[in-house]
């Protein structure tokens, strides 16, 4: 059996490399394409097709973030048209700032699911930040295809100077 090292093992190790480089910002990239476009589509179906209503603002819910942000979304009451009172937050309404509770703000609503509101207007995004999650996973994206292009072209160089079984089972045993 011979010996192999990370350099000599047929290519696996220069493999593993290629798929951590190449491949995990491409998933994360994807990930992010995905995410963006769903929140996007549901953020634009709520704002086209949901229920507009008057609400409140009654409170704030803190998010803490790692860089020590604190992020403030509104909670707000409203009324559905068929008479139902609804407390949640606005996803789509984040702010470095409190909101005052007692300002009216318009939301729109899913009438099947009257939880799922988000703010209209000035009080929330009209993307949902779907398109700086889609612009994110695009960078990744690229980040991936360059480095691809990258690891194949020193591939082919290697290949080229040293001769095809330069880190290849043979190229091991020759030592």
């Amino acid at each position: 059996m011979p010996e192999t090292d990370f350099i000599g093992d047929g290519g696996g190790f220069a493999t593993l490399v290629s798929a951590l480089v190449v491949g995990f910002p491409a998933l994360v990239g994807l990930a992010l394409v995905a995410f963006g476009i769903r929140t996007w589509l549901r953020t634009r179906t709520l704002a086209t097709e949901g229920v507009q209503a008057i609400a409140v603002v009654v409170d704030n819910q803190h998010e803490s973030r790692t860089d020590g942000e604190i992020i403030f979304r509104p909670v707000v009451q409203f009324r559905t048209m068929d008479g139902r009172e609804i407390t949640t937050a606005l996803e789509n309404a984040p702010s470095r700032r409190s909101h005052i509770a007692g300002r009216q703000v318009t939301v729109a609503y899913d009438p099947q699911n009257p939880e799922r509101a988000n703010g209209t207007g000035e009080t929330g995004s009209r993307s949902g930040g779907g398109i700086v999650a889609i612009i994110a996973g695009t960078v990744f994206i690229g980040f991936a295809i360059v480095a691809y292009l990258l690891v194949t072209a020193m591939t082919q160089a290697s290949s080229d100077f040293f001769g095809p079984d330069f880190a290849g089972p043979d190229f091991a045993g020759l030592g």
